[in-house]
């Protein structure tokens, strides 16, 4: 070795031990070819989805401006996931007191058996199958001015949103689309579009797969974000990141198995258990909990130049995570089972994706933290 590389070693090794240069250990991310190509499948996969579910959404629009309302919503009621027999159904616990389930003669404790998923426009109708001591009954209930201005206002935010998810997820794709902490926040951006721009069909089968697809898909956004934060910059040292990203996977294998197992054939119809929403519910906590953990582990290990960049996404993900605990709070029955707060905290919780979206969408084109 001459006198010239040994300077130069002994420097890089200085600067490795002021923390100017980060090398990674063995087993931190590395973008190999393969994982590479299957960041970009999804990435371009869900590109297409979500515009094909923003042209949908958009063709529906007089739904969302014509005040079209959620079936249960309008019906007003509390349930429990069960079956008879090999449908689906839900076991009414709560009835609130305008429902129209009162004037019909439904009662607490009846099934509904298959229950109708979709919106309601006013003068439409809806009808259920009703289990009460052993009978069974057909119910019509039409609605009548069921829409409020809150609706509407949360259709037009979901749906302004969603676009801008589209187009910024759509944009991190093809400009950065060899970087894959990049493609995972484009992957959550997009599947966060995808969610929010669901369709308002009318009740029917197209109603019940956007349902599935919201309800398969839910905690894979903040898994995405998770994911983004521990590989930011090809990663950093830290012994427990790599079992951070091991529990990640898990996480996201299991929720992935109940749901095309149990949630999907119960959500299109046909029923061989019960979903336990405990899992679903479990997998909400836990992506949080993580997304949390990988903040603060990315974030202690974050030096210089790393933590600057790291910062304004931090900012954006911490309001995610808001809005998500904030929905978990409320699955929980942490604000009353009352239509008000059906309809208002869906509100808050979309106001603030709508303002994660907005501080993320200003942190990449104005600071440009993931060029």
């Amino acid at each position: 070795m001459t006198t010239e590389e040994r300077s130069g070693h002994l420097a890089s090794e200085a600067k490795a031990r002021e923390g100017e240069v980060r090398p990674h250990p063995p087993d931190t991310q590395v973008q190999t070819p393969k994982l590479l190509r299957a960041w970009q499948v999804a990435a371009f996969a869900l590109v297409i989805a979500a515009t094909v579910w923003a042209a949908l959404c958009v063709a529906y629009l007089p739904r969302i401006v014509g005040l079209g309302l959620d079936v249960r919503y309008f019906l007003g009621y509390h349930y429990d996931n069960t079956r008879f027999n090999s449908l689906p159904a839900q076991r009414i616990t709560s009835i609130q007191p305008n429902s129209p389930l009162l004037s019909a003669g439904v009662q607490v404790g009846d099934l509904i058996l298959d229950p109708p998923k979709g919106t309601l426009l006013t003068g439409e109708s809806v009808r259920l199958q009703i289990r009460h001591d052993d009978q069974f009954r057909s119910v019509v209930i039409r609605s009548e001015q069921v829409g409020q201005l809150s609706i509407v206002m949360e259709g037009v935010l979901q749906l302004c949103m969603g676009i801008l998810m589209l187009i910024l997820g759509s944009t991190i794709v093809f400009r950065r689309r060899r970087d894959i902490s990049a493609l995972a926040i484009a992957c959550a951006l997009l599947l966060g579009a995808s969610m929010l721009l669901l369709p308002p069909f009318p009740v029917g089968r197209f109603a019940a797969l956007a349902v599935l697809w919201f309800n398969l898909t839910y905690p894979l956004p903040f898994a995405a974000l998770a994911y983004s934060v521990l590989t930011f910059e090809g990663g950093y040292r830290s012994r427990a990141r790599p079992y951070l990203v091991r529990i990640l996977i898990g996480i996201c294998a299991v929720y992935g198995a109940w749901g095309i197992m149990i949630a999907a054939p119960y959500l299109l119809g046909w029923a061989w258990m019960p979903p336990l929403l405990v899992i679903g519910m479990g997998a909400e906590i836990a992506v949080l909990a993580l997304c949390v953990a990988a903040v603060a582990d990315a974030w202690r290990h974050g030096q210089g130049e790393h933590r600057q960049r790291l910062r304004w996404l931090l900012v954006a993900f911490s309001v995610f995570l808001v809005g998500l605990g904030l929905d978990i709070a409320y699955d929980l029955g942490a604000f009353g089972k009352t239509l008000s707060a059906d309809l208002m905290v869906p509100t808050a919780v979309s106001i603030m994706y709508a303002v994660a979206t907005i501080t993320l969408t200003y942190a990449v084109l104005r600071h440009r933290v993931i060029e």
